[in-house]
């Protein structure tokens, strides 16, 4: 069951962890699943493309991505987010939602 709506928030230029869960509980071992980034739905231009995520508990569903501070060092702006299953013949639509990058002191503009 996909999980959609859901709001996070990064500060910019910071390392953060995005964790996530399938929701019941289902064994996601040999699971590749991605996050894609983008300023606006159905954009060319990705944010941050296809990273990959760490399976936390397989037996449970739940996984995180690791973001590294140079990710995350973008125009603080909302950023849509999808989240996908993408195994050979097993393309699944997992979660959705808007990533918000806050804007921070420590760091100039760019």
């Amino acid at each position: 069951m996909a999980v959609t709506g859901q709001t996070l928030t990064v500060f910019r230029g910071s390392a953060a962890v995005l964790n996530f869960s399938v929701g019941t509980p289902t064994n996601i071992t040999g699971w590749t699943i991605v996050l894609t980034v983008a300023r606006a739905l159905g954009s060319g231009s990705k944010a941050i493309t296809q990273q990959v995520a760490v399976h936390v508990s397989d037996l449970l569903g739940d996984y995180r991505f690791d973001l590294t501070a140079a990710m995350t060092d973008i125009r603080p702006a909302p950023y849509y987010f999808d989240v996908w299953r993408i195994d050979a013949g097993a393309e699944e639509f997992l979660a959705s939602g808007v990533l918000t990058i806050e804007d921070v002191v420590r760091l100039p503009t760019s």
